[in-house]
């Protein structure tokens, strides 16, 4: 296992008080790969940097793009991470283009347009207010933003 992995688990582990069964389940993951954090694929990275964040006992999560650009099997990995993971009582703050892969865990949504809020609301209700999915609506309010 390359040392930049090991060290970069024990510095978390420390600076976040990450539990050790999150570090050894990131240092079993690190020792399969035997690779540096750097050489991995976007997807896995995203999981080992989601397990990290996750295994912290905050009260606010802020992930920005957590979903982007991994492939439809990682996303659904990352998505169930942040569900089952937070820290009970907990905020999470989701910054995403990818409406239609998050509609379904949203309590609320906030629409966002140069530093401006231009909508929000409750994300349950939006299909009986609006007729049509967050996915949709969000697509409808930024055509003509």
């Amino acid at each position: 296992m390359s040392m930049d992995i090991a060290n970069q688990c024990q510095c978390d582990m420390q600076m976040y008080r990450i539990s050790p069964g999150v570090y050894m389940f990131v240092l079993a993951f690190c020792l399969l790969c035997d690779a540096k954090l750097k050489t991995l694929s976007k997807g896995t990275k995203e999981k080992v940097q989601l397990v990290l964040v996750m295994a912290r006992r905050a009260q606010l999560y802020l992930l920005d793009e957590p979903i982007a650009g991994v492939d439809p099997a990682a996303r659904e990995y990352i998505l169930d991470t942040i569900i089952k993971n937070h820290a009970q009582g907990a905020t999470i703050l989701i910054s995403t283009h990818l409406i239609a892969d998050i509609q379904g865990v949203l309590d609320e949504y906030v629409l966002i347009y140069n530093g401006h809020i231009v909508e929000k609301g409750d994300a349950r209700a939006i299909e009986s207010e609006k007729g049509m999915s967050l996915d949709a609506y969000f697509r409808e309010v930024f055509r003509y933003v």
